[in-house]
Order: C-alpha cells, then sequence, then structure tokens
C-alpha cells in the first residue's frame, strides 16, 4: 500500500497544507494542519537524543495524522491485508530535515515492523517496476581517506565485515581503492553496479554546501560537492541504489537558518533529484563507525538474500535499535532515503546457488602456497596498495612490484591483498626459485586456468629458460596470471655484495612515502646462479605479455638482475615499494587486536604508549610484545621497557622473542629447538615424529602452548 504525502508550509505563521494520495485507489485528500508551536519545537529539542525519541515521534504522527486520522485508517487498512505501508514524502525545508523515521503509536517505532518510509524527490520511473534477476548481486565499495585529515575512519574493517557477512551470500564485491573521481568513474565506465557504496568524511561548510571528502591523484584532499560527484563520477552508468556511509550526508545544511536563509537540500537529496538513480542512502546527522558498518552489513546481507529493498532498510533500522539500544544517540532515526516514485523490490531473486568467491579462492590458493595472507585484521598501506595499483594497471613501462622492507611489517599479507584485487590466475613461488619450484607452480596454475597450451609447453623436453620465453609470448599474453615470488630472499647468496645505492629506491616525494624514511639498506644482495638465470629471463620477455601477466615479489632487501648490456631489470621492470613501520594511526587500529596491550593503554595509558612505541610500527613485533606482556606481573613490565630503551629494532626483536622462549619452559625451549631444525611447516600429524627423538610426551599440548606463546604460526 502506496501513500505519496505532500507537506507545504503556508505563509500564514504555524498552518501547513498536508496532501494524501492513496495510490492504489487514486483518491486524494487535503487538509490544513495548524500547528503554530511544532516548528519551533523541532528545531529546538534535541530529537536526535534517546530520551526525547518517543514524543518526538508522538508529534509527528499527530502531525501527518490530522483530525481525519489518516495515518491512522492506513495503518488499519494495512494491518487488515497483512501488509506494510509505503510511505513517499513530499516536503519542502524546513519540514524536509524533521525526523519522520521516528514515527511512533503506543510506543511502537512504525519502521521497524509497520511502515516504510521514502524521502520522495523525484517522479523518475514512477510507473516502472524493477524486477529482481537471477544473478548475484553486484556491489562497488569505495573508501576515501586522504593523507591530510587528522581521523581517518576504520574503512579495512568496513569492507571486511562486508566480506564477511555475505561470504556465504550471492553477492559480488568490487574494490576501488583510490579514492578518488576519476577511480570511481574509471570503475564505472564499463560496468554497472546494483549498489555504490562510498564511505569517508562529509561535511557541511559555511556556506551551507554539503561536500564528501575524497581523495585527488595524489592521495590529499579533494572536497566534492554532489554535482561534481554527479557529473564526473557516477553519471556514465549510475547504480539502482547509492549509499553514502559519510556522516551529515543526508542531512539538510541549518548554519544560516537564523538568518532566515533558505537552508537548501542534503548532499543525498541532490543526487536523488539527478534522476537516474531510483534511491540515494544517507545518514542525517553524524554516526559512530561500528553503527554506520553494522548497518550496512546488515542491508547488505537482507538484499543478496533477495529481500525487498524496503525490508532491507527496515531489518537494518531494527537490528539497529537492537543492537545499540543503550547509546543515547543511536543511529537507527538517522538512516535516511531519498529516492524517486519508482517501485523498488527485491534487485536478485532468492535461493540463488553460491559459487565460489573469487577473493575466498585467491586467500585458500596463496595459503596452501604456504604464503603468509590475513583471513581478517588487514590493517593500513593505504598508500602502497595505490602506488601498486597505478603501476600495475597504468603503467606501460613496469610489469609488477616488488615489496621490500625488514621483516614482520606485512609484505606477503600486502601482496596477498592486491592478488584479492585482481581476476587473475596465481603463479606461486614461496622462497627457492629454480627449476622445479617454477614447474610445479606453473603446472598448478595452467590446469586450474584450464591452460592447455601452457601445460603443453611444460611438457616439451627443454630448458625451463626456453619454456620462460615461450610462455611470455603464448600463455602469458592470452590470459591473465599474477606471478607471486614470496620471501625471495631465499634466494640470496650467503655474502652481499656492497652497493653505492644505500637507501630505498622510492621517489622521496611520492604520496606513498612521504613523512616515512626506509631503514637503510647497506648492501644489495646476490642472487644464486639459477635465479638468476630464471628472473633475467622472466623480466626480459614479460613485456611481450602485454601486462596481461605480471610479477608480485616480496623480499626483506633489494636486489638486482643484470641484463646483457649491464641494465637492472629488477629497477626497470618493477616498481620498489618500500615498507616501513606503521603510521601513528596505523598503530592505533592494531592496539584493538591486541588484547594485553590495549587493556594497559586503557588502564594505563603512558605505559601502554610505551609499549606501542617499542614496536616500532612492527606488527609481527607488536604481536610478539603483546603475547609477551600477558604472560608478565605488572611490576616486570616497566623493567621490560627499560631493559630495551633506546635499542634498535632489530635488539627488541631478539630481546623479546627470547623472553618469550625463556617463559615457556625448559621442555618447550628443547620441544622448539627439535621442531625447527628442517625450518619447512608439517603438517599438526608429523611433529610428534618430528620431536621424537627428544623423548617429549603430549606432544599436542606443547603445541598448543608454542602456538599461544606466538612461537610457532598455526594454519
Amino acid at each position: 500500500m502506496v501513500y505519496r504525502v505532500t507537506i507545504e508550509e503556508c505563509q500564514e505563521s504555524g498552518a501547513y497544507n498536508i496532501t494524501w494520495l492513496d495510490k492504489q485507489e487514486g483518491r486524494q485528500s487535503t487538509f490544513q494542519q495548524i500547528d503554530r508551536e511544532i516548528k519551533e519545537f523541532m528545531e529546538q529539542v534535541q530529537w536526535h537524543d534517546s530520551r526525547y525519541h518517543n514524543q518526538v515521534g508522538e508529534r509527528l504522527f499527530q502531525f501527518l495524522d490530522g483530525s481525519n486520522r489518516y495515518l491512522t485508517i492506513a495503518l488499519q487498512k494495512a494491518r487488515a491485508h497483512a501488509e506494510i505501508i509505503v510511505l513517499q514524502l513530499v516536503a519542502k525545508s524546513p519540514v524536509s530535515d524533521w525526523p519522520f523515521e521516528l514515527l511512533v503509536v503506543g510506543g511502537e517505532y512504525l519502521l521497524h515492523r509497520r511502515l516504510h518510509l521514502v524521502r520522495c524527490v523525484s517522479s523518475w520511473g514512477s510507473q516502472k517496476e524493477l524486477q529482481p534477476v537471477n544473478r548475484p548481486l553486484s556491489l562497488l565499495f569505495m573508501a576515501s581517506s586522504p593523507l591530510d585529515i587528522q581521523h581517518e575512519l576504520d574503512y579495512e574493517k568496513e569492507e571486511e565485515e562486508i566480506f564477511k557477512i555475505t561470504e556465504k551470500l550471492p553477492v559480488e564485491i568490487d574494490v576501488e581503492d583510490s579514492g578518488s573521481l576519476t577511480g570511481l568513474a574509471a570503475k564505472l565506465e564499463f560496468k554497472k553496479y546494483d549498489i555504490v557504496h562510498l564511505s569517508g568524511h562529509a561535511y557541511i561548510d559555511r556556506n551551507d554546501t554539503p561536500y564528501l571528502i575524497m581523495e585527488d591523484e595524489t592521495g590529499k584532499r579533494n572536497d566534492v560537492d554532489a554535482i561534481t560527484l554527479w557529473h564526473n563520477g557516477l553519471k556514465s552508468n549510475p547504480p539502482t541504489i547509492l549509499f553514502l556511509s559519510e556522516c551529515q550526508t543526508g542531512q539538510v545544511p541549518i548554519i544560516n537558518r537564523v538568518l532566515s536563509v533558505d537552508p537548501g537540500i542534503s548532499f543525498a537529496q541532490c543526487l536523488a533529484q539527478s534522476g537516474e538513480i531510483p534511491m540515494v542512502i544517507g545518514w542525517g546527522r553524524s554516526v559512530s563507525d561500528i553503527e554506520a558498518s553494522f548497518a550496512e552489513k546488515i542491508f547488505y546481507k537482507e538484499l543478496s538474500r533477495g529481500q525487498s529493498v524496503m525490508k532491507a532498510l527496515q531489518s537494518a533500522r531494527e537490528e539497529l535499535s537492537l543492537k545499540f539500544k543503550d547509546f543515547k544517540k543511536p543511529a537507527w532515526p538517522l538512516l535516511r532515503v531519498f529516492g524517486s516514485e519508482m517501485n523498488l523490490q527485491a534487485l536478485v531473486t532468492p535461493n540463488q546457488k553460491v559459487k565460489p568467491k573469487p577473493h575466498a579462492m585467491v586467500h585458500t590458493y596463496l595459503k596452501q602456497s604456504h604464503v603468509k595472507v590475513l583471513e581478517t585484521g588487514f590493517i593500513g598501506r593505504r598508500r602502497q596498495i595505490q602506488q601498486s595499483l597505478t603501476t600495475l594497471l597504468h603503467d606501460e613501462e613496469k610489469f609488477g612490484v616488488l615489496f621490500h622492507g625488514a621483516g614482520g611489517l606485512g609484505k606477503s599479507c600486502l601482496a596477498g591483498k592486491l592478488c584479492k584485487r585482481f581476476p587473475s590466475h596465481l603463479i606461486v613461488i614461496h622462497g627457492v626459485l629454480n627449476a622445479f619450484t617454477l614447474d610445479k607452480a606453473l603446472s598448478e596454475a595452467f590446469l586450474l586456468s584450464g591452460d592447455e597450451k601452457g601445460s603443453q609447453v611444460l611438457s616439451v623436453q627443454e630448458e625451463m629458460k626456453d619454456k620462460l620465453k615461450k610462455l611470455c609470448v603464448g600463455s602469458f599474453k592470452e590470459t591473465s596470471y599474477l606471478i607471486i615470488l614470496d620471501d625471495f630472499e631465499q634466494n640470496f647468496e650467503d655474502l652481499p655484495m656492497v652497493s653505492n645505492n644505500s637507501h630505498c629506491k622510492d621517489n622521496p616525494t611520492s604520496p606513498s612515502v612521504q613523512n616515512v624514511s626506509c631503514s637503510e639498506q647497506e648492501h644489495l644482495f646476490l642472487l644464486k646462479p639459477e635465479a638468476v638465470v630464471l628472473m633475467k629471463t622472466l623480466l626480459y620477455y614479460l613485456p611481450y605479455a602485454g601486462k596481461m601477466t605480471q610479477v608480485l615479489s616480496t623480499s626483506r632487501y633489494q636486489f638486482r638482475v643484470d641484463s646483457d648490456d649491464g641494465e637492472d631489470l629488477v629497477d626497470k621492470r618493477l616498481e620498489s615499494v618500500c615498507l616501513t613501520g606503521f603510521s601513528h594511526t596505523e598503530q592505533q587500529k592494531k592496539i584493538i587486536e591486541l588484547p594485553h596491550i590495549l587493556k594497559l593503554h586503557q588502564t594505563q595509558k603512558t605505559l601502554g604508549e610505551q609499549l606501542v612505541s617499542m614496536g616500532h610500527g612492527n606488527p609481527r613485533l607488536m604481536e610478539w610484545i603483546d603475547q609477551l606482556v600477558g604472560q608478565m606481573s605488572d611490576v616486570e613490565i616497566p623493567l621490560l621497557i627499560e631493559a630495551v630503551k633506546g635499542k634498535r629494532e632489530e635488539f627488541i626483536q631478539e630481546h623479546v622473542l627470547r623472553q618469550l622462549v625463556e617463559r615457556a619452559g625448559q621442555t618447550l625451549r628443547l620441544f622448539l629447538q627439535s621442531f625447527s631444525i628442517y625450518r619447512q611447516p608439517v603438517f599438526d600429524v608429523a611433529a610428534q615424529y618430528v620431536v621424537e627423538p627428544t623423548d617429549i610426551d603430549n606432544c599436542e599440548q606443547y603445541m598448543k602452548r608454542a602456538v599461544s606463546f606466538g612461537l610457532v604460526r598455526s594454519e
């Protein structure tokens, strides 16, 4: 049952013309509502405070109901037919900013069960009804996080939560990492999405103009108004739903209201009035990260299950109200929907068979190849991701990326994150690169991709370097592959080569390394002979694949491979990306995952900050410190801090590990010594045979203890 309710303020003070249109039966009724206090009431009361929700909701119900009880009768009729009302609200300012989402009768909030509310700003598509399609829901996620803003949102967790809750549902999610208008337009140029999700900061300036805070091509702040976003970002392929996950995007500017200036319209309404986006969702005031993320994941979960758009929104509001019922200023009444009169039902059909997700398959493949990747909890590295994607997608002179930096900085995790951004097949070599490991990786990749030509090349009896040449001009340019060379330092000779270049090769003015210094590197390491031959062949011939196949390599140190004329092929073909310790913002996000440091940070902030500083922004070292703190008494922690005060990262790392091992006990130390002889991963059932000569009983118990100490990694 759909009703169109129009509210217009009369010139007579305190009078409003309210028109009810029953769109099903075509009946229209208009009455004049005289309420001389409601305007002042709505401007002065703190309606977003939960203490006033019932009072505000009842006042708004009476306002729309009128003496003829239009809303009451509509609700009774809907209940008799077991239906829900859709209220298409057409209201000009200042009424347009009133919180009609709070409508309440008898203590029951109508939007939770009995009513859907759309702030109707366009008649576009009023005669059209979109039918659900039998395919997965398609969603584009883009977060904007400029370098020059103070409060960085936890966009990584937001993205992760959406992926997690839709993991077993039919939804395909693409991610745009630049956070820029240019990047958004590029994504939409060739593909249409059901939903475009924009996350970041928004604000309303002194001229009552709402803006999104996006990024420019260098990662700096770029303020974008609604008209610019439409023309330069969305217009080429507008989505069915635009979700603006930014504060105040659904709020009418009110700064100059005291000057009797027309407050204008919200950012979301401006976009909905464009006439080609059926629905725009925004927040009516400021909202917390945790509430916004929770609402989004419920909304997308319900949509991907085949629920109607309005039912999905209703579920999001109701779940928000239950989850955060103790919040003084809850977010559920702030979730505002702006749209046309188009009748939106479900976007996709229910009960679809879920196919394996590309990003999940990538994670599984990398994990089975012994590449350390994070299933959850990836933090930061935004500039490195942007730099890498720019290289992989646009740089015609480069054919891959070399991530280098100290151990524990997350080079492999970053490479894994990039792999999930590409639909390419993976060729993974973890550690030693030789004819055997390369042949094994290629064979598996060709099998999974169905590349018979590639498999045929491998079957020929000839040297691997000759096979690589043929692949670069054949399979590698016909099928998209990513070659992952992880932990490449295992291919270095024991003795390093002294280099005149003792600093990071990255451009110091690049936005990815601003305000960050790479640790000094006094040597370039020589590669083992077989690795040299294969890398030289690969890097020399890879351009013939035309960027269809590219390389991601992780290494603690930089290295070089010379061509026949002495040119460094690594420098020429691969973009060098230096990883350093986490920034301050990234460290604060990491603390949340470290229970012992987090507890100290909350109770003894100075002590907690000193422990964080000990970690030098190295995520692995921070994890080890957290493990050690969990084994220590309160009086021992200051002694630990004093013992490593002013020491280098390598010293702290060794000291913390030594402390962990000592606290593990003599038997566990003996277990670890025998367990690490071969320096190769083993299955848990094989562990007892590895340590059998030491006569250690209850191997399983010590294995669990070693894992709990962080001294053994279990996958």
